[in-house]
């Protein structure tokens, strides 16, 4: 019936479009990868704020100030991760904002 051919059709132009979706899902993969991560050397920081981290050490930083502490929190994720951000606000969770 009418319906058939139109979900015929539908699925004709899904499988077009595949190919397509694939290579942008490919494309955004890698720009939100870790592989992307020295692009942001490639920019200028705004020179209109004056925004800071608020963190006593930044993330080029961290590797080298705190080893034991960078590695631990890259091998026990998601407790590493736990752990730091408590210890990064003295223990106090309450003052932990996501944003």
């Amino acid at each position: 019936g009418p319906l058939d051919s139109l979900f015929s059709l539908t699925a004709d132009a899904l499988e077009c479009c595949t190919p397509i979706a694939e290579y942008i899902a490919a494309a955004i993969w890698c720009c939100g990868s870790p592989i992307a991560f020295p692009l942001i050397y490639c920019f200028d920081s705004d020179p209109h704020t004056n925004e800071t981290s608020g963190w006593a050490i930044s993330m080029e930083q961290a590797p080298m100030r705190q080893p034991l502490l960078c590695c631990f929190s890259m091998i026990g994720l998601p407790c590493g991760q736990f752990f730091v951000r408590r210890h990064a606000l003295g223990g106090d969770m309450t003052r932990y904002r996501l944003w």
